[in-house]
């Protein structure tokens, strides 16, 4: 896609969500329990819950430790995004490790090409983050502290950073973007990032050609978690040579997720 009509599409995606979009709220039970062995941090998750009822899961383990799902929010602005908290009698060697993490990702029930996925607060590592990506098949955690998956030429990846705005958090994660490219020896253009909603949310645009010297877009994301003072920022890549047939509904799954409309991209 030439990088003109890539701009126009962000600007006009950029009308569209000032004039405001929705996000989704996973439907799960505020009541919902997650139980975990003391060996691991946190048990496999038995995915026959994870149908149309998100139910319990339980192990019988004398010294499980239990996880509490509060209000899950997922990707919905203005609230907290789902965090399972172990209980506060939980020892050290409970705090969730890649391999745990790895067991709690899974398909998002409410979506058919997204999954849910988990990464450790940064203030408190007793408890975990979570966010919406592609659902990859053969998907590896690679560190607690973010959330990284992608399918379809489509890649999330999320992390928290601590801001007073969304237009601060979208300044670090455009930083933080701008070195990991330069570590791969790719030399990118940013563009000013667009913030709305009081600058609870931001997002900016990245273009540049990795070094199979194919066309990537990416779209960093910013949205205001907790009272404030956090805000989880996503770095959305959309790789052009590696779309398919499916590329647009998860796009469309995304736009949902995110209150986005990155689906402009394929109209």
């Amino acid at each position: 896609m030439r990088k003109q009509t890539i701009i126009a599409l962000f600007t006009a995606m950029m009308m569209m969500t000032a004039c405001g979009n929705t996000k989704v709220e996973p439907s799960v039970d505020e009541n919902e329990s997650i139980t975990t062995s003391s060996e691991t941090g946190i048990s496999n998750v038995d995915e026959s819950n994870y149908g149309d009822e998100q139910g319990d899961v339980d192990e019988q383990n004398d010294s499980d430790v239990e996880i509490d799902v509060g209000e899950q929010a997922g990707a919905d602005k203005g609230n907290d995004m789902d965090e399972k908290s172990l209980s506060d009698d939980a020892a050290n060697e409970d705090v969730p490790d890649v391999n745990a993490l790895q067991q709690l990702y899974a398909k998002a029930y409410e979506y058919e090409y997204m999954a849910l996925g988990y990464y450790q607060d940064p203030d408190d590592s007793t408890s975990v983050r979570d966010g919406y990506v592609p659902f990859d098949e053969n998907y590896r955690q690679e560190s607690t502290e973010y959330l990284k998956s992608g399918a379809h030429g489509v890649s999330i990846h999320l992390y928290m950073v601590r801001a007073n705005n969304a237009t601060d958090a979208n300044a670090e994660c455009s930083r933080i973007y701008k070195e990991q490219l330069e570590g791969r020896g790719i030399d990118a253009e940013f563009y000013d990032a667009m913030s709305f909603d009081n600058d609870t949310l931001a997002l900016g645009l990245c273009t540049y050609q990795n070094e199979k010297d194919e066309s990537v877009t990416a779209f960093l994301y910013s949205d205001i978690r907790d009272d404030g003072s956090m805000y989880m920022c996503a770095e959305i890549e959309l790789n052009e040579a590696e779309f398919d047939e499916e590329t647009p509904a998860l796009v469309n799954e995304i736009d949902d997720a995110y209150g986005m409309t990155f689906s402009t991209m394929f109209q």
